[in-house]
């Protein structure tokens, strides 16, 4: 499917509705897809994974709802949403390029940054580090 949303050369009105179905797409594969773990007393829908260096990070709703959110103007955001599914097992294997990004937004907490590249992309993930926790934040999709 990556490959098929890159070679697409439609019109403007069709890339709309790709965009539109894609983020369609995530957001009923979140609903079907998060598991339910229990956390305390309460549950909560996420993924908890380890990262190459060693972290716990949480992947949940947030982190969908930003990367939907977040450079829906880019050629690549169709791309983006489709690895979004698969946050839980790239991070797994990703490489840590930055362990302290000042966040200009979040004064209490900083970003881990990872990436991983496949055979066209490279694949950015942000970790927010603050008190309470790990979450994976937001994906970026660059070209090769």
């Amino acid at each position: 499917l990556i490959h098929k949303l890159q070679k697409d050369n439609s019109n403007e009105e069709s890339k709309r509705e790709i965009s539109r179905n894609s983020r369609k797409s995530l957001e009923t594969w979140c609903k079907k897809e998060l598991p339910t773990v229990k956390i305390g007393k309460s549950t909560a829908r996420r993924f908890i994974v380890s990262s190459p260096d060693g972290d716990e990070i949480i992947i949940n709703r947030i982190f969908y709802n930003e990367t939907i959110s977040k450079y829906k103007n880019s050629t690549l955001y169709p791309i983006k949403l489709e690895y979004a599914k698969k946050a839980h097992e790239l991070i797994k294997r990703a490489t840590l390029v930055n362990p302290k990004e000042e966040s200009k937004d979040h004064h209490d907490a900083y970003f881990k940054v990872y990436e991983i590249e496949d055979d066209c992309y490279i694949i950015q993930m942000k970790v927010k580090c603050n008190a309470d926790g790990n979450f994976m934040y937001i994906m970026r999709v660059f070209k090769k």
